[in-house]
């Protein structure tokens, strides 16, 4: 059985490593949104008119994350939900030419913003501050994974980003994703809002396995990879077992076992009976998998990488 951290190597010697199963951690679940603006930059909510309404959808902490300032949020350090320091930088230049967009997440203070500064620079940045730093909708911003594959430092892209999907329907980058996974940068996936309108939000959310609702805590556990992203559908289990995978969630209409090149499978309801599981045999010879469930109205949930080879470049 596969258990946390557990590694088996593949055909070309190559170390497969296990990552952490959040299902198998202790803690409890919690709900955040790490990408939301207010009217201390582009937002059309006030910070208040953003608790608010977050609190309302059962949100147990967010990241605020105004455009090239740290807003301070230390009169509401006790509101719930926890509020999280963060900010969006915009920086460096593409193949395009068009800029990154960088969140930096669990920051102290301000980054020092130069002119011309680089995206490896902000990243370089944020991490002093042992931040957070996630590529935000690569997708909207024209970004390959050319753009993204020399960085070091990133932990993740967002896979889902709610406002560019509703403004101009690029909100899902899953093929960045498995494109920069399938060459053995171990990234995670984020599902965001994005928050600008009171529209973009509870549409993308992360799922948090934390030992509490402390800033630390949930940091931590992002950073160890204990959380799953989502538009609703539920996640409720992960096992391994000898050379098979399984995943209990909520009724879905598919579930998706992805990996590199034309590896993995796909499972779908068949005469209208809705799934609540799947297992899937691996061959092993796959670099990396990582699962997506699909509810009835097509809103999916995507794991983790469950595995992946060689190791993590941050």
């Amino acid at each position: 059985m596969f258990n946390n951290l557990d590694k088996r190597s593949g055909e070309d010697d190559t170390m497969l490593v296990v990552a952490i199963n959040p299902f198998l951690t202790k803690g409890q679940w919690y709900k955040g949104n790490l990408h939301t603006h207010t009217t201390n930059s582009d937002g059309r909510l006030s910070l208040e008119q953003i608790i608010s309404s977050y609190k309302g959808r059962g949100y147990d902490f967010l990241g605020i994350t105004d455009h090239e300032k740290v807003t301070d949020i230390d009169e509401h350090s006790t509101v719930n939900p926890l509020l999280i320091k963060g900010i969006e930088i915009a920086c460096g230049c593409s193949e395009i030419g068009e800029p990154y967009h960088i969140l930096g997440i669990g920051l102290k203070k301000m980054v020092e913003l130069l002119d011309g500064v680089s995206a490896q620079k902000v990243i370089n940045m944020i991490r002093v501050q042992q931040g957070i730093a996630i590529i935000a909708h690569p997708y909207w911003s024209g970004l390959t994974f050319g753009d993204v594959l020399p960085l070091k430092g990133i932990l993740g892209i967002e896979v889902f980003n709610t406002s560019c999907h509703n403004g101009i329907g690029k909100g899902f980058s899953a093929v960045h994703w498995d494109d920069l996974l399938a060459r053995g940068r171990n990234l995670y996936g984020f599902a965001s809002d994005d928050t600008h309108f009171q529209e973009n939000i509870g549409q993308g959310w992360i799922m948090v396995k934390a030992k509490s609702l402390s800033v630390t805590d949930i940091l931590s556990a992002i950073k160890n990879g204990q959380f799953y992203s989502t538009r609703g559908p539920i996640i409720r289990d992960i096992v391994f077992k000898d050379n098979i995978v399984a995943v209990r969630c909520s009724e879905a209409a598919v579930i998706n076992f992805i990996c590199d090149s034309s590896r993995g499978k796909s499972f779908h309801s068949e005469d209208g009976k809705l799934m609540t599981s799947a297992s899937y045999d691996l061959l092993g010879q796959e670099g990396y998998l990582r699962i997506e469930v699909i509810d009835v109205n097509g809103k999916p949930a995507w794991s983790q990488p469950l595995f992946y080879k060689g190791t993590r470049t941050i």
